[in-house]
């Protein structure tokens, strides 16, 4: 609600901070984390809204919510893959992570799928 706004005025730190609190409750109980506050988290540090953007830390979370089939997360992860942000650039991985995403018919990872093949990748 305070990423976006909604019910509340927007704001950033407060959503990074409901999100972090998310995780560390799942953590303490020994479970695993809920993998939409994982993606979210991970947008967050993506795109630099209410922490630094780090994009090492966005990586970590997506590949953990990609790692459960969060379809979402694997298109982020594979576009990170393919743009090389917070790891090398690598094409190979990025379409894996495509290939999953699109399994659930997701136009974007299709697109994408799309553009690697005719570019040689």
């Amino acid at each position: 609600m305070y990423e976006n706004g909604y019910g509340t005025p927007q704001n950033k730190e407060e959503a990074v901070k409901w999100f972090q609190k998310a995780e560390t409750s799942f953590q303490k109980q020994g479970k695993s984390v809920m993998f939409s506050e994982e993606f979210y988290l991970g947008l967050m540090y993506e795109k630099g809204y209410g922490v630094m953007q780090d994009y090492t830390k966005a990586i970590k979370l997506f590949e953990k919510s990609a790692e459960v089939g969060y379809k979402p997360a694997q298109y982020r992860l594979a576009r990170m893959y393919e743009k090389g942000l917070g790891v090398k650039q690598n094409y190979a991985e990025a379409r894996k992570w495509y290939q999953k995403a699109a399994i659930e018919y997701c136009e974007e990872a299709l697109a994408r799928l799309k553009w690697l093949d005719e570019n040689g990748y």
